[in-house]
């Protein structure tokens, strides 16, 4: 069984994109038998919870998705986490420093590209662009780490 935890900053957006999208991809690939994933933030407040836009933008690339409770890094217990999947070389830097956890990769490692650029507080056009990039990142990242089973 191949656990996979996406991580960001508030598990508002990027890492709860992420985790949806996974998701959508391990039942499409009838892979629910042999992939989990979760998300997490480093810096989660009370009552933070899924942006409207990320269920939006979600919906433009296939996907419905449902509203959730952001969770801390101790609600879901890194170190359970085969891999750890980050959108940004800070996050990977940060979690690697403050939490010592060593199989962390960004997007950008497994998938190709930059660092996945926060959409928090933008337009919900840079939600569904957000989407749009990440969708086939995510299969990809999917795609690689179920070829290591």
């Amino acid at each position: 069984m191949v656990k996979i935890l996406f991580v960001c900053t508030g598990n508002t957006c990027r890492s709860k994109m992420a985790e949806q999208i996974a998701k959508h991809v391990i039942k499409e690939r009838g892979l629910l038998n042999s992939v989990k994933c979760a998300s997490a933030g480093v810096n989660v407040e009370e009552g933070d919870k899924t942006e409207n836009f990320v269920k939006l933008a979600l919906t433009t690339v296939g996907i419905k998705a449902t509203l959730t409770k952001s969770r801390t890094l101790e609600e879901v217990k890194p170190h359970k986490f085969n891999y750890v999947i980050v959108p940004t070389e800070r996050h990977k830097i940060f979690l690697q420093e403050q939490f010592n956890l060593r199989r962390v990769y960004t997007i950008a490692e497994l998938a190709g590209g930059d660092d996945m650029p926060d959409p928090y507080g933008m337009e919900y056009v840079v939600y569904r662009r957000y989407a749009e990039l990440l969708k086939p990142k995510i299969e990809k990242i999917i795609d690689k780490l179920v070829t290591i089973l």
